[in-house]
């Protein structure tokens, strides 16, 4: 019997936990397309026995999307149709998997940026360094080196051994966020 279904329903299932945890916070939409986007991709994968892309290009959108609050979307909305417009085009219409690996990579690299500017903005409010931005940042570096490990082999690992590794972090990336909220003391690091 494989694990690969065993470790894809536990890391699902651990997702599913987060959104509950950051109700009512500014994170809260972001670990809810998160978790759904974990079920839905195991839906996906087994309807149609393969990995589906263009389906982690809209999701990678609405993560995106669900870092900056309400205000700036809306003082951005032009610019966010924009670039929603590129993301459904190119899902639905690219033939290019180059392309769509190229918008996955620019749509994560947003995401990482996004996330060190709350880090740094926080910085400089609390002067503390919180250990939330931290694993979120790395949760991100984790998600792009998943990705591009899985298109360019570069451990020497098999696909699915380093899959394992990965998810197992993530798993653990998952109860992190499961059991502290971004205003938690405990995670924070006074800079003097």
């Amino acid at each position: 019997m494989s694990f690969y279904p065993i470790v894809v329903l536990i890391s699902a299932i651990i997702w599913l936990f987060p959104p509950i945890r950051h109700y009512r916070t500014r994170f809260f939409y972001f670990f809810l397309i998160l978790g759904l986007s974990d079920v839905l991709s195991i839906v996906l994968l087994f309807a149609f026995m393969k990995v589906v892309l263009p389906y982690y290009l809209l999701v990678s959108f609405l993560v995106l999307i669900a870092l900056f609050d309400l205000e700036a979307i809306k003082q951005k909305s032009f610019l966010v149709m924009v670039i929603l417009a590129a993301v459904v085009v190119i899902t639905f219409f690219s033939e290019s998997p180059a392309i769509e690996r190229l918008l996955f990579f620019v749509l994560h690299g947003f995401i990482l940026l996004r996330v060190i500017h709350m880090l740094g903005l926080d910085l400089l409010k609390t002067q503390a360094l919180n250990g939330f931005y931290v694993v979120l940042i790395f949760y991100e570096l984790l998600t792009l080196t998943k990705f591009f490990n899985l298109l360019v082999k570069v451990a020497d690992l098999s696909v699915l051994t380093n899959f394992f590794i990965v998810t197992s972090v993530q798993i653990a990336i998952g109860i992190f966020f499961i059991i502290f909220k971004e205003d938690d003391r405990r995670i924070r690091v006074k800079l003097e």
